[in-house]
């Protein structure tokens, strides 16, 4: 990867663009839609993204990623491709990143939902939950 103040002005732009990012993280390739791009209280560099595809050792896809830049160790590929909000809980705030530098229209941010998928399938596909007459 180039130097950080190359790979910050590349998703800075792609954010406001709305635009999916490729690159190797933590030696698995990613496929995101950045959503915030900041720094930590100690100034580290960060990403929070949706990722839609690619590798994690993190838990099952898609879901939300926060990515160090200093991890990125592949060039960053900018593409244009479905914009994937994501989603969060309702009264839910991201973790990740404490001084933000960037972050996407919140027209086009996460999804507030009042549950999680999970449970919203598992009643649906439920077969002890009839409604009653």
């Amino acid at each position: 990867m180039a130097d950080i103040a190359s790979a910050v002005a590349i998703i800075r732009d792609a954010i406001y663009q709305r635009r999916q990012l490729l690159f190797t993280a933590a030696n698995r390739p990613r496929e995101i839609c950045p959503h915030v791009l900041g720094t930590t209280r100690r100034g580290v560099w960060r990403v929070l993204g949706w990722q839609f595809d690619g590798d994690t050792a993190e838990g099952p896809l898609p879901d939300w990623r926060c990515i160090e830049l200093k991890d990125i160790s592949s060039e960053i590929v900018v593409r244009e491709g479905r914009w994937h909000r994501g989603w969060r809980a309702r009264g839910a705030r991201q973790t990740c990143i404490d001084f933000n530098y960037a972050e996407v229209d919140p027209n086009h941010g996460a999804e507030i939902r009042s549950t999680s998928l999970l449970r919203i399938r598992l009643r649906a596909l439920s077969l002890s939950d009839r409604k009653k007459p």
